[in-house]
């Protein structure tokens, strides 16, 4: 399903037998690095948004909010649940960084379309073993990032040609 001309849907894994746990893979280019500094080259960044139950288009909205600002980089997983917006993020950032990517998607998300969330930022290494976010998010959040391959990666010719061959077919 094409969801945005600026995101690629490089996997949409279906619910499980019990309606629960769908998400989707999606890929952007990149040319900020997951401590939210620019990289010497165009990179390419997957990420994850897990579905609470059908896909919600306000996510895919603050999603490229987040690319235009730009404060997509560390963003490894999203999950919006019963107004609030769970942002899983990489450890690299932090400090002012951390404080103004923090604040950067309070914003976007208390102006979401018909509703208000709050952010809740957690940590990639902590996601999924604590007891923050919803049911659905503490129960697939750890291992859709430990089965996953999600992050910044290098833009390399190997890239470029597998992308090609995703778009052609």
């Amino acid at each position: 399903m094409i969801y945005s001309r600026l995101l690629y849907t490089e996997n949409e894994h279906p619910h499980n037998d019990d309606g629960e746990g769908a998400f989707t893979i999606f890929l952007t280019q990149q040319l900020f690095g997951a401590d939210c500094m620019p990289l010497d080259l165009v990179c390419i960044q997957k990420f994850a948004v897990l579905w609470e139950d059908q896909p919600d288009t306000r996510v895919i909205d603050l999603i490229e909010q987040s690319i235009v600002l730009p404060i997509l980089s560390p963003v490894k997983l999203l999950n919006a649940s019963e107004g609030i917006l769970v942002v899983v993020y990489d450890s690299a950032l932090v400090g002012e960084n951390f404080k103004l990517f923090h604040l950067a998607w309070e914003k976007i998300a208390a102006g979401v379309m018909y509703d208000e969330w709050t952010v809740l930022l957690i940590k990639d290494t902590d996601a999924g073993h604590g007891f923050d976010g919803g049911r659905i998010f503490r129960t697939f959040a750890r291992s859709i990032l430990d089965n996953n391959e999600i992050g910044i990666t290098d833009f390399t010719s190997d890239t470029a040609a597998t992308t090609q061959l995703l778009t052609i077919t």
